[in-house]
């Protein structure tokens, strides 16, 4: 495939993926990573959304700081912070096709659960249940850039409003995305490749966080969570048979 379609593809997936995690909050390392690998390496795919959702998710939370839940950070932050690092020992050594099998299991998993979730009820544990999101996420955050579906299930179960949702979905994923963004600089991931096409994302990021913000101020909350429902159960059945 030639460089410029490859750059189109890259740009097109940033767009459609941050359009959507603005809307629902998350979704971004969802379109990304079922994307990306299927033209690039998936470490290079990885360490490219981990840069570039950096970027978007911090937007998102500064627009929206005011909402944020601190508390119910700081026990799935340092526990997903643990696991993130044993994530990425797994990426650098586990072969490719493996991770892929794992990428496409998870999802799907994640996706029956969120189906089978008709309401959303404060867990009864805060603890138990941020521990264990804190753990998935971080697991799945290192092999594989995508440690948003575990806090998604968390967060909304904890939090009162859309923009109380968001806004801490969003600090966690900033502070989550910088600490693996910073393992993968100091394992020398960056390479030459990834700032070149991770500038690419950056521009379809912008434009599409942007088209998302806007849609996110319209949309009623019932209809809020149903968007991030159906997308969760697309997504992990479009990874189960691609």
């Amino acid at each position: 495939m030639q460089h410029g379609s490859i750059m189109a593809i890259v740009m097109t997936a940033a767009f459609a993926g941050s359009f959507i995690q603005a809307v629902g909050g998350f979704g971004y390392a969802i379109v990304v990573m079922s994307v990306l690998p299927l033209i690039l390496k998936i470490q290079t795919a990885a360490v490219i959304e981990v840069f570039t959702s950096s970027v978007m998710v911090c937007v998102i939370a500064l627009r929206y700081r005011k909402s944020i839940r601190w508390k119910l950070i700081a026990l799935p932050m340092l526990v997903s912070a643990i696991f993130g690092y044993i994530g990425i020992r797994i990426q650098a050594e586990a072969p490719e096709q493996l991770l892929r099998k794992i990428l496409g299991s998870c999802l799907i998993l994640l996706s029956v659960r969120m189906m089978r979730k008709r309401t959303q009820r404060k867990p009864r544990s805060l603890p138990a249940a941020g521990l264990a999101a804190g753990m998935m996420s971080g697991i799945m955050g290192g092999m594989m850039s995508i440690g948003g579906p575990p806090m998604v299930l968390y967060f909304l179960g904890v939090t009162d409003s859309k923009e109380e949702y968001t806004a801490t979905l969003q600090m966690y994923f900033f502070l989550s995305t910088l600490y693996l963004f910073f393992t993968h600089l100091l394992m020398g991931h960056l390479t030459k490749e990834v700032w070149i096409f991770s500038l690419f994302a950056l521009l379809g990021l912008g434009a599409g966080t942007a088209a998302g913000m806007a849609v996110f101020q319209r949309i009623r909350q019932e209809t809020f969570r149903k968007v991030v429902y159906v997308f969760m159960i697309f997504a992990g059945i479009y990874m189960l048979f691609t």
